[in-house]
């Protein structure tokens, strides 16, 4: 059982900044970040902590980039449609064209 000293919201506030700042939140990490508490403690509540996050749905794009996306695509859609229907209103008037000279 973990120790009282070093909490699950320590590691995992600790383990959070190590991932802002781009670094691996590796057992010896957290410790440095925490500056107190045995490995045994830091492991328990790692583990313990991502197995929450494979529970919690991940975090999906921030508004302003998912609306600037979904804005994109919709306009790339747009312009993949009319580019077809003009291709194939080309299609069309060429084959009239054909048929009427036969």
């Amino acid at each position: 059982m973990p120790r009282p000293g070093v909490s699950y919201d320590d590691v995992a506030q600790a383990i959070h900044v190590l991932q802002k700042a781009g670094l691996n939140p590796s057992i010896r990490m957290i410790r440095e970040t925490l500056g107190m508490g045995s490995l045994t403690t830091f492991a328990e509540h790692k583990r313990a902590f991502e197995a929450d996050q494979a529970q919690e749905p991940s975090e999906a794009l921030p508004d302003p980039i998912a609306r600037h996306l979904i804005k994109g695509a919709q306009a790339y859609w747009q312009e993949l449609v009319e580019a077809a229907e003009a291709e194939i209103e080309q299609v069309r008037r060429q084959a009239d064209a054909e048929q009427a000279a036969t």
